[in-house]
């Protein structure tokens, strides 16, 4: 009896784990196929939020048994406004940051100028981190979804951090095997920065539904 509910527990482990790899894999190819059908320029950021929206609903419901390519569809076809503007908005600003750096560093060489950009592009990325989450829990304007979204990286830093550090880890993994890359790469980073950010947001509605 012992060694039948063993081997029933190992199965359903396999089983669990090749059904995670499938749904992985999935996600990975809908983003690719998703961007290409936006000719890359205007498919990244509305597949990226797609992809966020379906892991969204995975820890959200905790819900593993639905369509993910219907989700990932109907959540594409939603956010390809929304999506394509936070996302050069926020392309643009960390592109301008990165100039200023540049120019900081190899001209201007003030350590309190340099200090201070650094802190701004720390408090970019960070709001960055959070866009797409916000976008997937709430029913926003551009406006508000950045304002949401530095509120609660504000309220909850350690997850920030934490969603942060996934990132780092996440890409170091990637860039050491590109076979994971390749198959799984957008889930891989996108799991745990959802999960830090998503409970980031319920801190923070916990914290403002406190004081109210």
């Amino acid at each position: 009896m012992n060694n039948r509910v063993k081997k029933n527990k190992f199965l359903n482990a396999v089983t669990n784990i090749g059904t995670w790899i499938a749904n992985f894999f999935y996600l990975q190819l809908f983003w690719i196929l998703y961007s290409v059908k936006g000719f890359l320029v205007l498919g990244i950021f509305p597949a990226t939020f797609a992809a966020v929206q379906v892991i969204y609903k995975w820890f959200e419901n905790m819900e593993f048994d639905f369509s993910i390519h219907e989700t990932f569809k109907a959540s594409y076809n939603e956010g390809v406004k929304r999506a394509n503007i936070v996302g050069y908005i926020s392309l643009l600003v960390v592109a301008i940051l990165y100039v200023d750096l540049r120019i900081s560093n190899v001209f201007i060489q003030s350590i309190f100028l340099h200090t201070i950009l650094l802190f701004f592009s720390f408090a970019v990325l960070s709001v960055g981190l959070y866009l797409f989450t916000v976008m997937s829990r709430y029913e926003y304007s551009v406006k508000h979804i950045f304002k949401q979204s530095f509120f609660v990286a504000l309220a909850t830093p350690i997850n920030t951090l934490a969603a942060g550090v996934a990132l780092i880890l996440a890409v170091a993994l990637l860039s050491n095997f590109l076979f994971l890359a390749v198959f799984f790469g957008v889930p891989i980073i996108l799991m745990p920065i959802v999960w830090f950010t998503y409970s980031g947001i319920l801190a923070a509605e916990s914290k403002k539904a406190s004081v109210e």
